[in-house]
């Protein structure tokens, strides 16, 4: 009941459509983009995956406030999802993302660091989309503050975005 303003991003930074201008009153003030990117992509396959919604920026113009959220993985039925993703990098895009986690991927951009391959992959893949709705969503603005959040896989591509804003 807060958003006044909606749109989404494809992953290539294109705006989906004009966005929406919803219903005008008081509590409504929010501006809310959404943002796209890719999941099963893999160290063998890094160019691989599945296009997906992966999160929002919603920006507050009353304190200035962006929030940037992730998604979690879309699971199914979990366990058989993590042992086919874990052992056979194949199935549930997200789990073989999430299970890509103990194979590192050096980024010379940060310092040569070593970043979870899966994680590295899956955001790198939404950061055309994300600048854009962050643009669109502060509509020229200057953010007095940006909170970077997320659950399960959210949790670890807001941490690759934590870095990426810090020091990319």
């Amino acid at each position: 009941l807060s958003i006044a303003y909606a749109k989404g991003f494809k992953r290539d930074g294109k705006a989906v459509d004009n966005g929406a201008q919803l219903q005008n009153a008081p509590n409504r003030t929010l501006r809310c983009t959404f943002f796209q990117g890719r999941t099963g992509m893999t160290v063998n396959h890094p160019n691989a995956g599945w296009p997906s919604w992966f999160g929002s920026v919603i920006y507050n113009p009353a304190n200035r406030r962006v929030i940037i959220t992730f998604r979690g993985s879309r699971s199914g039925a979990g366990k058989r999802a993590a042992v086919s993703a874990q052992f056979s990098s194949k199935g549930n895009p997200d789990w073989v993302t999430d299970m890509n986690h103990l194979k590192s991927h050096h980024v010379h951009e940060y310092h040569n660091a070593k970043f979870a391959a899966g994680f590295f992959f899956a955001y790198e893949s939404c950061k055309k989309s994300l600048k854009a709705a962050f643009k669109d969503a502060v509509n020229g603005a200057v953010p007095s503050e940006i909170v970077v959040t997320g659950h399960s896989l959210g949790g670890a591509l807001a941490q690759n975005c934590y870095v990426d804003l810090k020091i990319g």
